[in-house]
């Protein structure tokens, strides 16, 4: 994995086998880029205070990952690990490009 700024790169088959530890890493304060055939599709990073959205279990990243990538790309959704919100996964800024310098 390597990142833009703070944020880490991931693929969607790896988000999927390591769900888990990404989510925990993410808890942490952690953020990852998800890509999809060497594009960015939407990125993973920690709930802020007080976000109203949409939410998810986090078992979704194993079993239907990509309809919740889907979903993410119109508007973001707080995944839920054993109730607690965990992590938000929303589209990408504008103007994020994975494989440029500033």
């Amino acid at each position: 994995m390597y990142g833009h700024g703070m944020e880490r790169v991931i693929s969607m088959d790896s988000l999927r086998r390591q769900a888990g530890t990404c989510l925990a890493r993410v808890s942490r304060g952690e953020s990852f880029v998800v890509v999809r055939h060497g594009h960015p599709v939407a990125i993973l990073r920690p709930v802020q205070a007080r976000e109203v959205r949409r939410s998810r279990a986090a078992n979704m990243l194993r079993r239907n990952l990509p309809d919740l990538i889907a979903a993410a790309r119109r508007e973001a959704v707080v995944i839920t690990w054993y109730g607690d919100e965990v992590a938000v996964l929303e589209p990408l800024r504008s103007g994020w490009d994975l494989g440029t310098e500033s």
